[in-house]
């Protein structure tokens, strides 16, 4: 605010100075024009500077001024007034006007004027408005009334003041904006005899008025107006003039304010070499070149002030009419739920109040539940969150949700329970837009279906101290502490989802057609993702850092896509265990499934990053027709690579533009029999580039036109043994 507030007084000043040199010929010309022949003229241009500070809120402002006569006789003046202003709310202000004053006999002034008003608002909205005023003064007394008029767009949208109201069926939505504002005020003041300095150089001036400005839409704005100024004239030198101000004014809806503050006027006829007047001005004549009295700024009102209209889903394009709203505080959710008719929108209209949910709330076929929308106005395109429903499961032993064929549940805030979103045989279920944690089984358990959509969902503190991790032997018991579940699904979308202090991120069982993107994993009791017999799965920006056991594990599974990722600090957290970045195993202890050819090959790892493992950066063992490229590996405790062969062939694997630095025993590591690799492997900061086991042998039958080259040295199977030191994994 500080650098703001320099920013516009040195813009100001310099506005100031430039204006008063482009009126010099002007100022020049007006001294001239003395047809009595008798001098110099008899009213020269000043500089006024001063400032208030308001009792309420950012109501203080600044403002410079520049008073020029253009144009003078001895009893008339044309003259020029430019100003700029600045308020503490960030909003600035230039006017530039045109004003005549003429004494009637030797009496009275009266005066009109016109001024060109620019606003840069604290919403940084731009008005222009023309103020019209009049004045009539004497020695003791004044009057004066102004009328302002915006011009151009008067009218600025305002994001930040659009509403929503949720009614008995719908929701609708009106648009934010702020409006220049038409007004007229009217003051009258008189000097009172109040003298603190008795020479007759103070003056005390007290003034009485009213204001009101309109808008068709906004509130209207009126109220009175009084203030006070206390004058000490010929101060500094003849001319100048330092002043304290009062002031105080009551609208709606603004109430009351306050402001206080000063001001000094300083002469320019010295600064522009002028001639000094030989006689004193008379009190009448001093006052013709009184600063003109008027709204310090173009008047704008912020408000809803557009259309009331419909709102639509901007995630759906649905219009948000015809819904069953409920009251979360009023009764009994899902009881409310089950009376909807299946195909209508549901809204469970909450206020952020936590409500406890004592059974599982059983979604019919076709019914769809949100506890918030992102509603988007029709008319401006801009969109607002509408709803703050948040449920507690009460009971640890019964899940939240339990949803059904066609089902969609969006916009929630779920904790407690057992699982918060349940699905055990349902197809086409979609949830959107929830933030699921503290419960004490599964965050989602989605399991014996098909064609689940899951995006937008944040999920922690699920079950973190009592996790399951992966069991070999019996995957389906892996349930407690997951984020996401998948037993026995089909054609799945996960996108844009967090997890973090989760058992275990994502748990995918005897599942296919997988399409994960934009999923950041982290601080995990377990592993941060395992797949167990998952087939055709795609995996795009999926982040995992901080576990506990392996980063990324795919068990007896195949034809899965994983690039653009970043795996870091795996096996880091406490209860360091021996843990791999990725570890991709042929071998199945399920004995309900049966491990074909469908499964251990198709695996296309691409753009990835592991930077610290307790164990390797991965683990690869009995797969085949494979590829790994562009794979940086680095700060693994024992090796970067592990290539093993027990059971199933490990054959036909591409490694390109693979690099390994600051492994602690090898970079590439081999056990087992191997065919047709292919591509190189650069390694560094690590003691031996090429590792194999001490314990098992180690052999490389490559075909024609296949090479294998790590550090630059091609492996083959005549010097694998040589080229490949024995190195322990473990």
């Amino acid at each position: 605010m500080t650098s703001s507030r320099s920013k516009l007084l040195r813009a100001t000043a310099l506005s100031t100075a430039l204006c008063g040199l482009l009126l010099a010929p002007a100022i020049a010309s007006a001294q001239q024009a003395d047809p009595a022949g008798v001098g110099a003229p008899l009213w020269g241009p000043h500089l006024e500077v001063g400032g208030k500070a308001g009792t309420t809120g950012r109501s203080s402002t600044g403002e410079t001024t520049l008073f020029v006569p253009l144009f003078q006789t001895f009893d008339r003046l044309i003259y020029t007034d430019i100003r700029g202003t600045f308020g503490a709310s960030g909003s600035q202000e230039v006017n530039a006007g045109l004003g005549i004053r003429q004494i009637i006999d030797n009496r009275w002034i009266v005066g009109a004027y016109g001024f060109l008003d620019y606003r840069r608002s604290q919403y940084n909205n731009h008005f222009l408005q023309v103020t019209l005023g009049a004045e009539l003064m004497t020695e003791h007394f004044n009057l004066r009334a102004n009328a302002y008029l915006p011009v151009g767009e008067t009218t600025h949208q305002l994001a930040s003041h659009d509403t929503a109201r949720v009614g008995a069926a719908s929701i609708t939505v009106r648009g934010g904006e702020e409006r220049a504002m038409r007004g007229l005020d009217i003051e009258a003041g008189a000097l009172t005899g109040l003298s603190l300095l008795g020479n007759g150089r103070d003056e005390f001036w007290v003034h009485g008025g009213g204001y009101a400005f309109w808008e068709d839409k906004a509130e209207t704005v009126w109220g009175p107006r009084v203030r006070a100024e206390y004058r000490m004239n010929d101060v500094l030198f003849e001319g100048s003039r330092v002043s304290l101000l009062a002031e105080y004014q009551y609208d709606n809806p603004r109430g009351s304010q306050g402001f206080f503050g000063a001001r000094l006027r300083l002469p320019l006829q010295r600064v522009i070499g002028g001639e000094e007047r030989g006689t004193r001005l008379t009190a009448l004549q001093r006052r013709m070149t009184e600063t003109v009295v008027r709204d310090v700024d173009v008047v704008t009102q912020a408000g809803a002030f557009g259309a009331e209209v419909t709102g639509v889903d901007a995630r759906t394009g649905a219009t948000l009419d015809n819904l069953v709203v409920i009251d979360p505080a009023t009764g009994d959710v899902g009881q409310a739920i089950g009376t909807a008719a299946p195909g209508q929108q549901v809204f469970v209209n909450g206020n952020g109040t936590v409500i406890e949910i004592d059974d599982t709330i059983t979604l019919a076929a076709n019914q769809r539940v949100a506890g918030a929308f992102d509603v988007r106005n029709p008319l401006t395109g801009r969109i607002l969150r509408v709803g703050d429903t948040r449920l507690h499961g009460s009971d640890a032993t019964r899940d939240l949700f339990a949803m059904a064929d066609d089902t969609t549940l969006s916009g929630f805030a779920l904790s407690g329970g057992r699982t918060a979103v349940a699905s055990d045989g349902a197809s086409r279920v979609t949830l959107t837009d929830l933030r699921i944690s503290n419960v004490a089984g599964t965050g989602i358990n989605f399991q014996n279906g098909s064609g689940l959509t899951v995006a937008r969902v944040d999920l922690s503190e699920i079950a973190f101290d009592t996790a399951d991790g992966f069991s070999n032997f019996s995957p389906e018991d892996t349930e407690v502490g997951v984020g996401i579940r998948l037993n026995r699904a089909s054609h799945v979308t996960v996108e844009d989802v967090t997890a973090d202090r989760v058992g275990m991120g994502i748990f995918a069982n005897v599942s296919q057609d997988l399409t994960f993107a934009n999923v950041d994993i982290s601080n995990t009791a377990k592993e941060g993702l395992v797949f167990h017999y998952v087939h055709r799965a795609d995996l795009d920006a999926v982040d995992i850092a901080q576990t506990t056991a392996d980063g990324a594990a795919f068990v007896a599974s195949g034809e899965i896509g994983y690039r653009n990722s970043v795996l870091t600090g795996i096996g880091a957290l406490p209860s360091l265990g021996v843990r791999s970045g990725i570890n991709i195993s042929s071998f199945s202890g399920d004995w309900s499934i049966i491990v074909g050819s469908e499964s251990n090959h198709g695996y296309d790892f691409s753009n990835l990053t592991i930077d610290g493992a307790t164990n390797s950066g991965m683990m690869i063992m009995g797969i085949r027709d494979s590829s790994f490229t562009d794979i940086s590996i680095s700060n693994v405790d024992i090796i970067g690579i592990q290539l093993m062969q027990m059971l199933n062939p490990s054959d036909a694997l591409r490694f390109d533009n693979i690099g390994i630095d600051q492994a602690g025993r090898a970079g590439f590591w081999l056990m087992g029999d191997f065919e047709n690799l292919n591509g190189s492997v650069s390694v560094t900061g690590t003691p031996e580039a090429c590792g194999r086991s001490p314990f098992m042998p180690a052999s490389l039958t490559q075909s024609a036109g296949n090479a294998f080259v790590v550090n630059g040295a091609e492996i083959t199977n005549a010097n694998v043994t040589s080229a490949c030191a024995p190195v322990n994994n473990y």
